[in-house]
Protein backbone atom coordinates (compact mmCIF):
# COMPACT_ATOMS: atom_id res chain seq x y z
CA UNK A 1 0.00 0.00 0.00
CA UNK A 2 1.45 3.37 -1.02
CA UNK A 3 1.83 6.36 1.24
CA UNK A 4 -0.95 8.92 1.31
CA UNK A 5 -0.46 11.99 -0.85
CA UNK A 6 0.67 15.06 1.14
CA UNK A 7 -2.02 17.57 2.02
CA UNK A 8 -2.18 20.47 -0.45
CA UNK A 9 -2.00 24.17 0.32
CA UNK A 10 -5.39 25.90 0.33
CA UNK A 11 -5.90 29.59 -0.42
CA UNK A 12 -7.88 31.88 1.89
CA UNK A 13 -8.58 35.60 1.49
CA UNK A 14 -8.73 37.80 4.58
CA UNK A 15 -11.08 40.75 4.98
CA UNK A 16 -8.12 43.02 4.19
CA UNK A 17 -7.74 41.32 0.80
CA UNK A 18 -4.54 39.53 1.83
CA UNK A 19 -4.26 36.00 0.47
CA UNK A 20 -3.01 33.32 2.85
CA UNK A 21 -1.84 29.85 1.84
CA UNK A 22 -2.35 27.20 4.52
CA UNK A 23 -1.54 23.52 4.69
CA UNK A 24 -2.70 21.46 7.67
CA UNK A 25 -0.29 18.72 8.70
CA UNK A 26 -0.99 17.22 12.14
CA UNK A 27 1.77 14.62 11.83
CA UNK A 28 4.23 16.81 13.80
CA UNK A 29 3.15 19.33 16.49
CA UNK A 30 4.87 22.27 14.82
CA UNK A 31 3.69 25.25 12.76
CA UNK A 32 6.02 26.91 10.23
CA UNK A 33 5.21 30.19 8.52
CA UNK A 34 6.82 32.52 6.00
CA UNK A 35 5.79 36.18 5.80
CA UNK A 36 7.22 37.43 2.54
CA UNK A 37 7.56 40.93 1.08
CA UNK A 38 8.44 40.95 -2.64
CA UNK A 39 11.17 43.32 -3.73
CA UNK A 40 14.30 42.37 -1.84
CA UNK A 41 17.38 44.02 -3.32
CA UNK A 42 15.90 44.37 -6.80
CA UNK A 43 15.05 48.04 -6.45
CA UNK A 44 18.32 49.14 -4.90
CA UNK A 45 20.66 51.61 -6.53
CA UNK A 46 24.41 51.33 -6.01
CA UNK A 47 24.37 53.90 -3.17
CA UNK A 48 21.58 51.99 -1.38
CA UNK A 49 23.01 48.49 -1.88
CA UNK A 50 22.38 46.33 1.18
CA UNK A 51 19.42 48.37 2.48
CA UNK A 52 16.86 45.56 2.11
CA UNK A 53 19.11 43.07 3.90
CA UNK A 54 19.96 45.55 6.66
CA UNK A 55 16.26 46.33 7.19
CA UNK A 56 15.31 42.67 7.54
CA UNK A 57 18.21 41.89 9.86
CA UNK A 58 17.34 44.74 12.23
CA UNK A 59 13.57 44.12 12.17
CA UNK A 60 14.06 41.19 14.59
CA UNK A 61 16.47 43.14 16.86
CA UNK A 62 13.85 44.61 19.17
CA UNK A 63 10.12 45.32 18.95
CA UNK A 64 7.35 46.78 21.09
CA UNK A 65 9.90 48.16 23.55
CA UNK A 66 11.61 44.78 24.07
CA UNK A 67 15.28 44.61 23.22
CA UNK A 68 16.63 41.81 21.03
CA UNK A 69 17.83 39.67 23.95
CA UNK A 70 14.53 39.71 25.87
CA UNK A 71 12.43 39.29 22.72
CA UNK A 72 14.27 36.19 21.58
CA UNK A 73 14.54 34.79 25.09
CA UNK A 74 10.74 34.85 25.30
CA UNK A 75 10.35 33.32 21.86
CA UNK A 76 12.90 30.58 22.39
CA UNK A 77 11.65 29.86 25.90
CA UNK A 78 8.29 29.04 24.33
CA UNK A 79 9.79 26.83 21.63
CA UNK A 80 9.53 29.44 18.85
CA UNK A 81 12.04 31.03 16.47
CA UNK A 82 11.76 34.03 14.16
CA UNK A 83 14.50 34.72 11.59
CA UNK A 84 14.99 37.27 8.82
CA UNK A 85 14.63 36.39 5.15
CA UNK A 86 16.85 38.54 2.92
CA UNK A 87 17.12 37.43 -0.71
CA UNK A 88 17.64 39.18 -4.01
CA UNK A 89 13.97 39.28 -5.04
CA UNK A 90 12.17 39.22 -1.69
CA UNK A 91 12.57 39.49 2.03
CA UNK A 92 10.52 38.88 5.14
CA UNK A 93 10.37 36.66 8.19
CA UNK A 94 10.57 32.93 8.81
CA UNK A 95 8.68 31.71 11.89
CA UNK A 96 8.27 28.34 13.57
CA UNK A 97 6.61 27.37 16.84
CA UNK A 98 5.34 24.40 18.80
CA UNK A 99 1.64 23.96 18.03
CA UNK A 100 0.77 23.76 21.72
CA UNK A 101 2.45 27.11 22.42
CA UNK A 102 1.48 28.88 19.24
CA UNK A 103 -0.69 31.66 20.68
CA UNK A 104 1.95 33.42 22.85
CA UNK A 105 4.53 33.00 20.09
CA UNK A 106 2.18 34.71 17.61
CA UNK A 107 1.74 37.58 20.09
CA UNK A 108 5.49 38.16 20.00
CA UNK A 109 5.61 37.78 16.22
CA UNK A 110 2.92 40.47 15.99
CA UNK A 111 5.28 42.89 17.74
CA UNK A 112 8.02 42.16 15.20
CA UNK A 113 5.60 42.69 12.32
CA UNK A 114 3.74 45.74 13.64
CA UNK A 115 6.12 47.50 16.05
CA UNK A 116 9.78 46.92 15.14
CA UNK A 117 11.94 49.41 17.03
CA UNK A 118 14.92 49.59 14.65
CA UNK A 119 17.29 50.83 17.39
CA UNK A 120 20.19 52.96 16.21
CA UNK A 121 22.76 50.80 17.98
CA UNK A 122 21.43 47.63 16.32
CA UNK A 123 21.55 49.27 12.89
CA UNK A 124 25.15 50.31 13.53
CA UNK A 125 26.00 46.79 14.72
CA UNK A 126 24.47 45.16 11.62
CA UNK A 127 26.35 47.58 9.36
CA UNK A 128 29.59 46.56 11.06
CA UNK A 129 28.73 42.87 10.70
CA UNK A 130 27.91 43.37 7.01
CA UNK A 131 31.30 45.00 6.44
CA UNK A 132 32.96 42.08 8.25
CA UNK A 133 31.03 39.63 6.03
CA UNK A 134 32.27 41.44 2.93
CA UNK A 135 35.83 41.12 4.22
CA UNK A 136 35.27 37.42 4.95
CA UNK A 137 33.97 36.91 1.40
CA UNK A 138 37.19 38.35 0.02
CA UNK A 139 39.17 36.00 2.28
CA UNK A 140 37.34 32.99 0.81
CA UNK A 141 38.83 32.21 -2.62
CA UNK A 142 35.67 30.71 -4.11
CA UNK A 143 33.40 33.47 -2.85
CA UNK A 144 35.81 36.21 -3.92
CA UNK A 145 35.98 34.77 -7.43
CA UNK A 146 32.18 34.44 -7.53
CA UNK A 147 31.70 38.09 -6.52
CA UNK A 148 34.03 39.18 -9.33
CA UNK A 149 32.31 36.97 -11.90
CA UNK A 150 28.93 38.38 -10.89
CA UNK A 151 30.31 41.91 -11.36
CA UNK A 152 31.61 40.97 -14.81
CA UNK A 153 28.28 39.52 -15.93
CA UNK A 154 25.93 42.09 -14.41
CA UNK A 155 27.82 45.35 -14.13
CA UNK A 156 25.76 48.11 -12.42
CA UNK A 157 22.73 45.92 -11.75
CA UNK A 158 21.03 44.88 -8.48
CA UNK A 159 22.13 41.29 -9.10
CA UNK A 160 25.73 42.40 -9.59
CA UNK A 161 26.30 43.48 -5.98
CA UNK A 162 26.60 41.47 -2.75
CA UNK A 163 23.34 41.19 -0.79
CA UNK A 164 25.12 42.64 2.25
CA UNK A 165 25.82 45.83 0.30
CA UNK A 166 29.20 47.33 -0.47
CA UNK A 167 31.94 49.08 1.46
CA UNK A 168 30.85 52.30 -0.27
CA UNK A 169 27.10 51.99 0.38
CA UNK A 170 26.87 50.61 3.93
CA UNK A 171 28.16 53.66 5.87
CA UNK A 172 25.40 55.78 4.31
CA UNK A 173 22.49 53.53 5.33
CA UNK A 174 21.10 55.46 8.29
CA UNK A 175 18.00 54.75 10.40
CA UNK A 176 15.83 57.06 8.28
CA UNK A 177 16.54 54.94 5.20
CA UNK A 178 15.77 51.74 7.10
CA UNK A 179 12.46 53.11 8.36
CA UNK A 180 11.45 54.24 4.87
CA UNK A 181 12.41 50.89 3.37
CA UNK A 182 10.34 49.01 5.93
CA UNK A 183 7.32 51.30 5.55
CA UNK A 184 7.35 50.92 1.77
CA UNK A 185 7.55 47.12 1.87
CA UNK A 186 5.44 46.04 4.83
CA UNK A 187 1.88 46.92 3.78
CA UNK A 188 -1.29 44.81 3.86
CA UNK A 189 -1.24 44.54 0.08
CA UNK A 190 2.39 43.48 -0.14
CA UNK A 191 2.81 40.90 2.64
CA UNK A 192 2.29 37.30 1.52
CA UNK A 193 1.65 34.61 4.13
CA UNK A 194 2.29 30.87 3.82
CA UNK A 195 1.98 28.38 6.70
CA UNK A 196 2.24 24.62 7.08
CA UNK A 197 1.78 22.53 10.19
CA UNK A 198 -0.52 21.39 12.97
CA UNK A 199 -2.96 24.29 12.91
CA UNK A 200 -6.68 24.99 13.14
CA UNK A 201 -7.46 26.90 9.97
CA UNK A 202 -10.20 29.23 11.27
CA UNK A 203 -8.35 30.13 14.44
CA UNK A 204 -5.06 30.58 12.64
CA UNK A 205 -6.59 32.83 9.97
CA UNK A 206 -8.09 35.05 12.67
CA UNK A 207 -4.65 35.38 14.27
CA UNK A 208 -3.01 36.22 10.93
CA UNK A 209 -5.64 38.90 10.33
CA UNK A 210 -4.82 40.43 13.71
CA UNK A 211 -1.12 40.07 12.94
CA UNK A 212 -1.46 42.27 9.86
CA UNK A 213 -4.18 44.61 11.16
CA UNK A 214 -1.91 47.51 12.14
CA UNK A 215 0.05 47.56 8.88
CA UNK A 216 -0.76 50.41 6.48
CA UNK A 217 -2.83 49.67 3.40
CA UNK A 218 -1.30 49.51 -0.02
CA UNK A 219 -1.51 47.79 -3.35
CA UNK A 220 0.47 44.61 -4.02
CA UNK A 221 4.03 45.32 -5.06
CA UNK A 222 4.52 45.54 -8.82
CA UNK A 223 6.75 42.90 -10.36
CA UNK A 224 10.14 44.59 -10.85
CA UNK A 225 11.46 45.05 -14.37
CA UNK A 226 15.19 44.44 -14.42
CA UNK A 227 17.64 45.02 -17.26
CA UNK A 228 19.14 42.00 -19.02
CA UNK A 229 22.48 40.50 -18.12
CA UNK A 230 25.45 41.45 -20.25
CA UNK A 231 26.00 39.00 -23.07
CA UNK A 232 29.72 39.05 -23.86
CA UNK A 233 30.69 38.89 -27.53
CA UNK A 234 33.77 36.80 -26.75
CA UNK A 235 35.49 35.04 -23.87
CA UNK A 236 36.10 37.68 -21.19
CA UNK A 237 38.85 36.43 -18.89
CA UNK A 238 40.21 37.81 -15.64
CA UNK A 239 43.00 36.41 -13.49
CA UNK A 240 43.19 37.31 -9.78
CA UNK A 241 46.56 36.59 -8.16
CA UNK A 242 46.55 35.27 -4.60
CA UNK A 243 49.21 33.50 -2.53
CA UNK A 244 47.50 30.15 -1.93
CA UNK A 245 47.88 26.47 -2.75
CA UNK A 246 44.63 26.07 -4.68
CA UNK A 247 43.20 27.62 -7.82
CA UNK A 248 39.54 28.50 -8.31
CA UNK A 249 38.22 28.48 -11.86
CA UNK A 250 34.77 29.92 -12.61
CA UNK A 251 33.02 30.12 -15.97
CA UNK A 252 29.72 32.00 -16.30
CA UNK A 253 26.95 32.50 -18.84
CA UNK A 254 23.78 34.63 -18.63
CA UNK A 255 20.94 32.39 -17.48
CA UNK A 256 17.14 32.27 -17.32
CA UNK A 257 14.53 34.27 -15.48
CA UNK A 258 12.59 32.36 -12.82
CA UNK A 259 9.47 31.97 -14.96
CA UNK A 260 11.44 30.64 -17.91
CA UNK A 261 9.82 27.49 -19.27
CA UNK A 262 13.25 25.80 -19.39
CA UNK A 263 13.51 25.72 -15.59
CA UNK A 264 12.97 21.94 -15.34
CA UNK A 265 15.33 21.00 -18.21
CA UNK A 266 18.01 23.11 -16.55
CA UNK A 267 17.44 21.27 -13.26
CA UNK A 268 18.10 18.02 -15.12
CA UNK A 269 21.12 19.56 -16.83
CA UNK A 270 22.66 20.20 -13.41
CA UNK A 271 21.94 16.63 -12.30
CA UNK A 272 23.66 15.24 -15.40
CA UNK A 273 26.77 17.27 -14.66
CA UNK A 274 26.94 17.29 -10.85
CA UNK A 275 27.69 14.78 -8.13
CA UNK A 276 30.06 11.84 -8.05
CA UNK A 277 28.14 10.12 -10.85
CA UNK A 278 27.92 13.31 -12.94
CA UNK A 279 29.82 14.03 -16.12
CA UNK A 280 32.05 16.75 -14.66
CA UNK A 281 33.28 14.71 -11.69
CA UNK A 282 33.83 11.67 -13.91
CA UNK A 283 35.74 13.56 -16.60
CA UNK A 284 37.79 15.98 -14.49
CA UNK A 285 38.49 14.02 -11.33
CA UNK A 286 38.14 10.31 -12.06
CA UNK A 287 39.74 10.28 -15.52
CA UNK A 288 42.21 13.17 -15.34
CA UNK A 289 42.73 13.98 -11.63
CA UNK A 290 42.19 17.66 -12.42
CA UNK A 291 40.12 18.79 -9.47
CA UNK A 292 39.12 18.57 -5.85
CA UNK A 293 35.56 19.55 -6.69
CA UNK A 294 33.58 20.62 -9.75
CA UNK A 295 30.02 21.29 -10.81
CA UNK A 296 27.45 23.56 -12.40
CA UNK A 297 25.25 25.94 -10.39
CA UNK A 298 22.50 28.25 -11.61
CA UNK A 299 20.46 31.18 -10.36
CA UNK A 300 17.20 32.71 -11.60
CA UNK A 301 14.82 35.42 -10.44
CA UNK A 302 12.75 38.38 -11.59
CA UNK A 303 15.77 39.28 -13.69
CA UNK A 304 18.09 37.03 -15.63
CA UNK A 305 20.10 34.57 -13.59
CA UNK A 306 23.33 32.89 -14.54
CA UNK A 307 24.88 29.49 -15.13
CA UNK A 308 28.12 29.02 -13.20
CA UNK A 309 30.59 26.22 -13.87
CA UNK A 310 33.32 25.79 -11.27
CA UNK A 311 36.50 23.81 -10.64
CA UNK A 312 38.74 23.73 -7.55
CA UNK A 313 42.10 22.52 -8.72
CA UNK A 314 45.87 22.76 -8.35
CA UNK A 315 47.43 25.97 -9.76
CA UNK A 316 49.47 24.11 -12.38
CA UNK A 317 46.36 22.45 -13.84
CA UNK A 318 44.01 25.45 -13.74
CA UNK A 319 44.03 26.19 -17.48
CA UNK A 320 43.59 22.54 -18.43
CA UNK A 321 40.80 22.15 -15.87
CA UNK A 322 38.99 25.18 -17.29
CA UNK A 323 39.25 23.82 -20.83
CA UNK A 324 37.88 20.45 -19.72
CA UNK A 325 35.08 22.09 -17.74
CA UNK A 326 33.92 24.02 -20.80
CA UNK A 327 34.35 20.99 -23.04
CA UNK A 328 32.21 18.71 -20.85
CA UNK A 329 29.44 21.29 -20.49
CA UNK A 330 29.35 22.21 -24.18
CA UNK A 331 29.39 18.53 -25.21
CA UNK A 332 25.76 18.45 -24.10
CA UNK A 333 24.95 20.77 -27.01
CA UNK A 334 26.05 18.23 -29.60
CA UNK A 335 23.77 15.26 -28.92
CA UNK A 336 20.95 14.21 -26.56
CA UNK A 337 22.01 12.34 -23.43
CA UNK A 338 21.75 8.53 -23.67
CA UNK A 339 18.53 7.13 -22.20
CA UNK A 340 20.13 5.18 -19.31
CA UNK A 341 22.20 8.16 -18.17
CA UNK A 342 19.17 10.42 -18.40
CA UNK A 343 17.04 8.02 -16.35
CA UNK A 344 19.66 7.95 -13.56
CA UNK A 345 19.80 11.76 -13.46
CA UNK A 346 16.02 12.01 -13.36
CA UNK A 347 15.74 9.50 -10.49
CA UNK A 348 18.45 11.35 -8.55
CA UNK A 349 16.70 14.70 -9.03
CA UNK A 350 13.30 13.37 -8.01
CA UNK A 351 14.76 11.72 -4.93
CA UNK A 352 16.59 14.80 -3.70
CA UNK A 353 13.61 17.05 -4.45
CA UNK A 354 11.05 14.92 -2.63
CA UNK A 355 13.30 14.11 0.33
CA UNK A 356 14.25 17.77 0.71
CA UNK A 357 10.65 18.99 0.88
CA UNK A 358 9.16 16.65 3.48
CA UNK A 359 9.28 18.99 6.46
CA UNK A 360 6.85 21.82 7.16
CA UNK A 361 9.58 24.46 7.10
CA UNK A 362 10.77 23.33 3.67
CA UNK A 363 7.23 23.19 2.31
CA UNK A 364 6.38 26.65 3.62
CA UNK A 365 9.59 28.13 2.21
CA UNK A 366 9.02 26.51 -1.19
CA UNK A 367 5.41 27.68 -1.33
CA UNK A 368 6.43 31.21 -0.35
CA UNK A 369 8.91 31.31 -3.20
CA UNK A 370 6.23 30.02 -5.57
CA UNK A 371 3.93 32.85 -4.47
CA UNK A 372 6.58 35.48 -5.12
CA UNK A 373 7.13 34.27 -8.67
CA UNK A 374 3.45 33.72 -9.50
CA UNK A 375 3.46 29.94 -9.55
CA UNK A 376 0.54 27.79 -8.38
CA UNK A 377 0.13 26.31 -4.91
CA UNK A 378 0.79 22.79 -6.19
CA UNK A 379 4.15 23.76 -7.64
CA UNK A 380 6.00 20.78 -6.14
CA UNK A 381 3.61 18.23 -7.62
CA UNK A 382 3.61 20.14 -10.91
CA UNK A 383 7.41 20.17 -11.07
CA UNK A 384 7.55 16.45 -10.29
CA UNK A 385 5.24 15.85 -13.25
CA UNK A 386 7.32 18.08 -15.51
CA UNK A 387 10.49 16.22 -14.53
CA UNK A 388 8.83 12.93 -15.44
CA UNK A 389 7.77 14.30 -18.82
CA UNK A 390 11.06 16.03 -19.70
CA UNK A 391 13.10 14.53 -22.55
CA UNK A 392 16.83 14.49 -23.35
CA UNK A 393 16.11 16.66 -26.38
CA UNK A 394 14.55 19.35 -24.14
CA UNK A 395 17.63 19.36 -21.91
CA UNK A 396 19.83 19.73 -24.99
CA UNK A 397 17.70 22.63 -26.24
CA UNK A 398 17.82 24.36 -22.84
CA UNK A 399 21.60 24.03 -22.68
CA UNK A 400 21.91 25.47 -26.19
CA UNK A 401 19.78 28.47 -25.19
CA UNK A 402 22.27 29.61 -22.55
CA UNK A 403 25.65 27.90 -23.01
CA UNK A 404 27.59 29.62 -25.77
CA UNK A 405 31.18 28.31 -26.00
CA UNK A 406 32.65 31.49 -27.48
CA UNK A 407 30.66 33.93 -25.34
CA UNK A 408 31.29 33.70 -21.60
CA UNK A 409 33.02 35.27 -18.59
CA UNK A 410 35.84 33.55 -16.75
CA UNK A 411 37.64 34.15 -13.48
CA UNK A 412 40.79 32.28 -12.43
CA UNK A 413 41.91 32.98 -8.87
CA UNK A 414 45.18 31.53 -7.67
CA UNK A 415 48.94 32.05 -7.40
Amino acid sequence: KGAAAPAPFCTFTLATGTEVWLRRDPSVPVVCMSLVVPGGATGESADRAGLATLTQQVQIKGAGGRDAASLHAQLEGGGAVVSPLALRDYGGLSFSALAGRLEPALDLLALVVQQPDFPDHEIAQERRLALEQLAAIQDNPFQAAAVRLREMLYGDHPYGRPLQGTAASLPGLAREAVLARHAAGWTKGAVQVVASGDLDEDRFLARVEALLAELPGGAPAARPVLPPVRSPDAVVHERITRRQNQAVVLVGWPGPRDADDRRVPLMLLRELLNGQSGRLFEALRNRRSLCYNTGLASTAGFGQGMLLGYVLTAPETADEARDQLVQVITALLDAPVPAAEFARARAKLLGSLLIGTQGNAARAARAARARVYGRPTDDLERVVGMIGACTPAQVQEAAAAFVRPGSRCEVLLGP
